[in-house]
């Protein structure tokens, strides 16, 4: 597997068709809520069924997580909770430099039995094209004064492994209070899910200003005889819990989501799971998903893909048992025919970050 070329973008942004309009948050989504009929007790993660090998730690005011995203969500839950440790940067110098330290962990390296040469060709049905994009993090708006800018970088790697995709999300954020003192964020994710989303393995980490603040290490199956999704953890405590069996893996959600967008469905409601958080459960993840619209993005490359439109899709993240209609974050993406995200704009309520597309290699396919 080798990328083809370097892709140039030429992006002019129209922010109007990703901004979250924040002064009907509250109306839109009790809407929302109220459509999804499904959306009750048994549509939840079933945290009865858990059986821990060993006790986890007590995550009842832990924020949901969903990758990065996540992350960034429980790491401004901590700022209102506590004080935590700052480091004295200087924006205008200093936040190129941090942005660029993005720390990938290798698929290679974290999943041996993904040995390229002994993996089994399985026909499948190819969703989301090979690719490697790299996207530009920054504050989009702010309605308070906890945060007075945010920047940093993203990368994400899709790929076929022949036995199941491959995905990695590496990144690396800086996000500066009122009085320019910024905290660096970088958090790393691979997994490795089969083609049906049966299988699931996972390896999460986060870097805090330098240390390392958690390291998640796991796999999920999902097991017909009993008809549940169990996950065991290996790190950082070795344990084993049991969820819905409908649970989706990240990248196949994205797959549904676009499947369902193409074939003219409004919504959908799934419970995720990433092995991202130290919740130790999957979250409720609620869809609307939008009629195609007009892309400005072109994309000069001797591949054939298309960037003439783009599928909008709001996201809402529950944490597991909310019952209430607030998410705990909202999330607007644009996505391509091909599964590529154009952009995707996080509301966290008193701010909103946007992560825009700026470079990207697609693999060659066998």
């Amino acid at each position: 597997m080798k990328f083809v070329s370097r892709v140039f973008l030429y992006v002019t942004v129209s922010h109007s068709a990703v901004m979250a309009d924040n002064s009907s948050t509250g109306t839109f989504f009790d809407g929302i809520k109220g459509f999804f009929s499904k959306k009750n007790v048994d549509d939840k993660p079933d945290s009865s069924v858990v059986a821990p090998v060993a006790v986890a730690d007590d995550s009842s005011s832990v924020a949901p997580s969903l990758g990065v995203w996540g992350t960034i969500n429980r790491f401004f839950q901590s700022k209102t909770s506590g004080t935590a440790e700052t480091v004295k940067t200087q924006s205008s110098t200093s936040v190129k430099a941090i942005a660029g330290e993005v720390e990938p962990i290798p698929a290679d390296k974290v999943f041996k039995e993904n040995n390229k040469s002994d993996a089994i060709k399985i026909e499948h049905s190819t969703e989301i094209a090979s690719h490697k994009a790299k996207y530009t993090i920054s504050l989009e708006k702010n309605f308070g004064d906890d945060v007075s800018d945010a920047s940093g970088e993203m990368v994400i790697n899709v790929y076929d492994a022949g036995d199941g995709f491959v995905f990695e999300q590496n990144s690396s954020l800086t996000i500066y209070n009122g009085d320019g003192e910024g905290e660096q964020i970088v958090t790393n994710l691979v997994t490795w899910q089969n083609y049906d989303g049966s299988r699931y393995r996972f390896t999460s980490r986060t870097v805090r200003n330098g240390e390392e603040e958690e390291l998640i290490k796991g796999e999920a199956v999902k097991d017909l005889s009993t008809h549940q999704t169990r996950i065991k953890y290996t790190k950082p405590n070795e344990s084993e819990i049991a969820t819905s069996y409908d649970t989706v893996f990240p990248l196949h959600h994205l797959i549904n989501a676009l499947k369902e967008a193409k074939q003219g469905k409004a919504a959908v409601s799934n419970v995720v799971f990433d092995g991202s958080s130290e919740t130790h459960e999957a979250v409720s993840v609620d869809t609307i998903l939008g009629a195609p619209k007009k892309s400005d993005l072109k994309i000069k490359s001797d591949k054939d893909i298309s960037t003439s439109s783009v599928w909008p899709m709001r996201l809402a993240v529950y944490a597991p048992g909310s019952n209430g209609p607030e998410p705990d974050y909202e999330m607007v993406q644009n996505v391509f025919d091909s599964g590529v995200i154009k952009d995707m704009t996080l509301d966290y309520g008193s701010f909103q970050v946007k992560a825009t597309l700026s470079e990207i290699d697609f693999y060659e396919t066998k």
